[in-house]
């Protein structure tokens, strides 16, 4: 009995010693927040208690376990709207999880927001001190800490002023030196770093290494994925509220540059865009644009009475510009009739919901495309979107109908919304660059387009003026894709001009596997003037580079654009990723550009 109660007493003491070393523990931490379509609804719902819900829920977390070890730096990765800052407001205990346990060790000092925890209308010294006692230290600590917090601040007289006539900068700067400077044993940052000028984030990166060399724990949140890289021991994705991965900083990178990619070819690739380089490929010409008819299509809308834009022309908004689009909310139905129909025709359409009414539609929306032609009506196109409950469904989807059967016709086309549930009728259903092409003749043949080398390359641009083939060489003019450290590369670029381009600009950048720009240039900046084209023309640019590189792979990224005023380009061809070289380098070395340097050691006589 002496033996066993020795040797539980020694395991507890490892069980306590283990749990020491851990300095955050979340255990199945979720957070979910009622939705309520309007104000109405919410009163309805506290006039019932509870009786009849009214609301429906959004989990901005779910089920998250996550330990961090006391002294480790956690780089946390995804994209807006994921659940980063509410998982560290609940880690700093700002708010509470609807489920889940929280434990942390030490005291915390959060930098999550802008001015997080500042009064606007108090001054900087009055925000200092409420800090303080916000994290229970004595005015009378804070006064010695007052000269650290002021100096490392650096905003001089501003510090008795009130924090709401701060910059952006400012604000950054009294944050973070508040944070640092209360003694934290964690620091939760949320991506602050990137709002400060040169000299204070590399102030602020001494700062937080000084943290990591004195064993405090560190979560720090943000989209740069190098400093993750180069900074943090762990890292993490989170995504849709729920952890997509963690692991090595390395490899978390590269799945959340594969994830980026991913999103950029739904955002890009498959978006309104697409479209428009459907209609405008080399064998296809648009012809019948329904956005631009609009006005004159019959419109129906059972929902009318509620809502005077339920069919409204507009704008798509979107990364990589706007694009013509129509918007209905369900239930609609807009009908263009009698559309003659040219021989060998396609209707190209996108359709989505916009990102505010991901959440809205209920069960999701119906889209719908019928053709009616000689008395007998038929669906081209039937397509459920539900993105509140299915993340794939977060995109626009773009379709190339073929319209074969009604060639010479006159068709009378109709594109319906409709929804599972009358929340639906709050979702702002998108029909984007809807529009009728026929075959173009005379086109150039399909084997002088350009082969992307790279399988997850993406491209955008209406190819006004498009690049239909790339040389990759050596010095020698030899067609290769590997080189040494220092060897020269000749890049050949051949262009078509599908259009006739004023102001004509081509460029490319080198980018590293982590998604950098290494290197960059165009015609424009080397000096050459800019030059214009005719329909028709064709043209072969060169680039020669010294590639002075640090061992590793690198893309190519070939854009063309005509310039429309100062330092301001409009992309015509932009080819991301359009093939890889490799580049070795057998010196080690820090960074991605290898400097000419020369390094001697004299001996001095003494």
């Amino acid at each position: 009995m002496l033996f066993d109660f020795s040797l539980r007493v020694e395991l507890n003491k490892l069980i306590d010693t283990m749990k020491e070393e851990i300095a955050i523990s979340l255990k199945g931490v979720s957070k979910k927040y009622p939705i309520y379509e309007s104000p109405i609804h919410r009163l309805k719902e506290a006039i019932w208690r509870g009786k009849k819900s009214y609301h429906r829920q959004f989990w901005a977390l779910q089920n998250i376990d996550l330990e961090v070890p006391r002294g480790v730096t956690l780089g946390i990765l995804g994209q807006n709207g994921s659940g980063k800052s509410t998982l560290l407001q609940i880690i700093a205990g700002i708010m509470e999880p609807s489920g889940g346990k929280v434990r942390t060790r030490g005291r915390i000092s959060t930098i999550l927001e802008l001015g997080a925890g500042f009064n606007p209308d108090f001054t900087g010294r009055e925000n200092v001190f409420l800090s303080g006692h916000i994290l229970g230290i004595f005015p009378s600590e804070m006064k010695k800490r007052f000269a650290s917090i002021v100096s490392f601040a650096e905003i001089g007289e501003f510090i008795d002023q009130p924090v709401k006539t701060y910059s952006t900068g400012m604000y950054v700067r009294l944050a973070f030196a508040v944070a640092i400077n209360l003694d934290p044993d964690i620091l939760l940052v949320d991506e602050v770093m990137a709002v400060g000028d040169t000299y204070f984030q590399h102030k602020c990166m001494r700062k937080i290494r000084d943290f990591q060399e004195e064993g405090r724990t560190i979560i720090y949140v943000t989209h740069d994925v190098e400093s993750v890289r180069n900074l943090c021991h762990r890292a993490m994705i989170l995504d849709f509220s729920q952890i997509m991965a963690r692991g090595d900083p390395g490899d978390v990178a590269n799945q959340y540059m594969a994830l980026i990619d991913a999103r950029e070819k739904i955002h890009f690739e498959v978006s309104p865009e697409e479209a428009r380089e459907i209609l405008n490929r080399k064998d296809f010409q648009p012809y019948f644009d329904f956005y631009q008819e609009f006005e004159r299509a019959e419109k129906q809308a059972p929902y009318l009475n509620l809502s005077p834009e339920l069919l409204a022309p507009t704008q798509y908004p979107a990364a990589a510009g706007s694009f013509p689009s129509i918007l209905a909310h369900p239930q609609s139905i807009l009908t263009y009739d009698d559309v003659k129909v040219a021989p060998d025709s396609v209707l190209a359409v996108g359709m989505g919901l916009l990102p505010e009414c991901w959440d809205k539609p209920g069960k999701g929306v119906l889209f719908r495309i019928a053709a009616r032609s000689g008395g007998e009506e038929k669906y081209l196109l039937e397509e459920w979107l539900d993105p509140q409950n299915k993340a794939e469904d977060r995109k626009i989807l773009i379709r190339e109908i073929s319209l074969q059967q009604y060639s010479g016709r006159n068709v009378t086309f109709k594109f319906i919304t409709s929804g599972r549930t009358p929340e639906a009728k709050f979702s702002w259903a998108c029909w984007i660059s809807p529009q009728l092409a026929s075959s173009r003749t005379g086109a150039p043949g399909a084997a002088d387009e350009v082969e992307p080398q790279f399988s997850s390359y993406s491209r955008y641009g209406r190819r006004e003026a498009e690049i239909t083939k790339i040389e990759i060489m050596n010095g020698k003019e030899e067609a290769v894709s590997s080189f040494r450290a220092g060897e020269e590369i000749v890049l050949r670029f051949h262009v078509r001009f599908n259009s006739d381009v004023s102001n004509f600009v081509i460029g490319n950048i080198f980018r590293n596997k982590w998604g950098l720009n290494v290197y960059g240039m165009n015609t424009e900046w080397y000096g050459l003037p800019d030059a214009d084209y005719k329909q028709g023309d064709r043209i072969v640019v060169t680039f020669r580079h010294r590639l002075n590189l640090a061992d590793g792979t690198y893309s190519l990224n070939p854009a063309t654009s005509s310039t429309v005023g100062k330092h301001l380009y409009k992309t015509l061809d932009w080819i991301n990723n359009a093939a890889i070289i490799r580049v070795t380098n057998p010196r080690r070395m820090e960074g991605y550009v290898s400097l000419p340097c020369q390094i001697t050691v004299s001996r001095l006589d003494i």
